[in-house]
């Protein structure tokens, strides 16, 4: 009985799709005309010593290489290039873009330690192309150009990078390289370059070639040097808008807190003139309160981290002078608030899972002291205060929203 065996590993697996017969075991693809010089029956005795020609299998290989490398199939490229330099392992170019293809797969890849392990390999593999120059059947002019406008290739191409803060400091750690950073990832390219570069040279003090001196001239004048950083879904209108209305929602309801108090505080004063008066804690409140509606209207993240800061200090004046656990929880609320804040200036993408947290400790903050000083008892009469912390938290939780939208909207500038 006839049966399709698989030529490189054996396999007897082999599924037709897409025109051509492919092998489960190994992914090796075969034509249809291949298929059928393949199916024999019986067997063959074979004495003495055989030499197993394996030509037909590298071009295969080959082939296939060179069509995931047009697609920029990287691990298709990996994968062939592989088995090619596993028959042939003195091959520059499958020696090169076995290495190239796991570098290239690095460059979309958050993990910049892994990126880098994948360009010390690549920069590793390079260093024996000066050695298999000797040997190599290769059209070597070809494929040395080849290599050369393939590594040019990887400044243009898109990549992951690690966002710097926008102050000088950010600036810094980003022109000095700091790992993940986009000149860094240069960097990266740049030391394969050299590498390549430090090839050439080698193989031109053995070999008179003049097409080696042409490559080195091309290759090292060439001036690209930024690679492009990966292409994001542009900020649309609606993200815009979100934006916006959070900040304003925010910045009326603080609006309201701070009427509200200010108009209590004068009520009850005209009420008790002999006992009650306008203190320098209250006007120090309300300037904090109103200006943060005020910086909140004007969507200015600096300014909201130094009114919400008063806050803290506010609200630390109030937990050492009367402590109890509702003032300790306000001032944990509003320094949350000072530290999202912050994180979002600077564009940290951690704040999409702490954004709420003001308004959740604010919350447990006033369901505390609710229920120690009977609120709930008294709701006739506690009403209006209880609903006035609720715009309170009502305002924090609308903060926490403007500062989420805002940096995932930097991220995507």
């Amino acid at each position: 009985m006839k049966q399709l065996t698989c030529e490189m590993c054996g396999g007897t697996d082999l599924i037709k799709q897409d025109g051509a017969f492919v092998c489960q075991n190994c992914g090796m693809k075969y034509s249809v005309d291949e298929a059928k010089k393949m199916m024999i029956e019986g067997t063959v005795d074979v004495q003495g010593t055989v030499k197993v020609d394996n030509s037909a299998f590298v071009e295969r290989y080959l082939r296939n290489a060179h069509r995931a490398l047009d697609k920029e199939d990287w691990e298709e490229v990996e994968k062939y290039y592989n088995m090619v330099e596993q028959n042939v392992p003195d091959n520059m170019e499958a020696v090169f873009f076995s290495s190239y293809g796991k570098a290239m797969l690095s460059m979309t890849d958050s993990d910049y330690f892994k990126r880098e392990q994948k360009f010390q390999v690549l920069n590793r593999s390079m260093s024996v192309i000066s050695d298999y120059y000797e040997t190599t059947t290769e059209n070597k002019e070809e494929i040395l150009r080849k290599i050369a406008a393939y590594i040019n290739k990887m400044y243009s191409v898109t990549f992951v990078y690690q966002r710097q803060s926008i102050d000088l400091a950010g600036a810094i750690r980003a022109a000095s390289g700091v790992t993940g950073s986009r000149q860094w990832c240069i960097n990266l390219i740049n030391s394969t370059k050299n590498t390549f570069i430090n090839e050439l040279k080698e193989i031109s003090q053995k070999h008179d070639e003049t097409f080696i001196a042409d490559i080195l001239n091309e290759f090292g004048s060439s001036t690209a040097s930024t690679p492009a950083p990966i292409k994001k879904a542009p900020v649309t209108s609606q993200n815009s808008e979100n934006c916006k209305k959070y900040a304003l929602i925010a910045a009326i309801c603080y609006a309201v807190y701070g009427a509200y108090s200010i108009i209590n505080r004068i009520i009850y004063v005209v009420q008790n003139p002999d006992y009650a008066a306008i203190t320098a804690l209250n006007i120090i409140f309300w300037i904090a309160t109103i200006s943060l509606a005020v910086t909140l209207f004007m969507k200015n993240e600096k300014a909201v981290i130094v009114a919400a800061g008063v806050n803290v200090l506010l609200n630390g004046y109030y937990l050492v002078a009367y402590f109890s656990l509702w003032n300790l929880l306000t001032f944990v609320a509003y320094a949350a608030l000072v530290v999202i804040a912050v994180l979002a200036l600077k564009g940290n993408a951690g704040i999409k899972k702490i954004w709420f947290l003001p308004a959740v400790v604010m919350l447990l903050g006033c369901l505390i002291g609710w229920f120690s000083y009977g609120y709930f008892s008294y709701i006739f009469a506690t009403w209006n205060s209880m609903l006035f912390s609720v715009v309170e938290i009502a305002a924090l939780v609308f903060v926490g929203m403007w500062l989420k939208a805002n940096t995932t909207s930097k991220q995507f500038e």
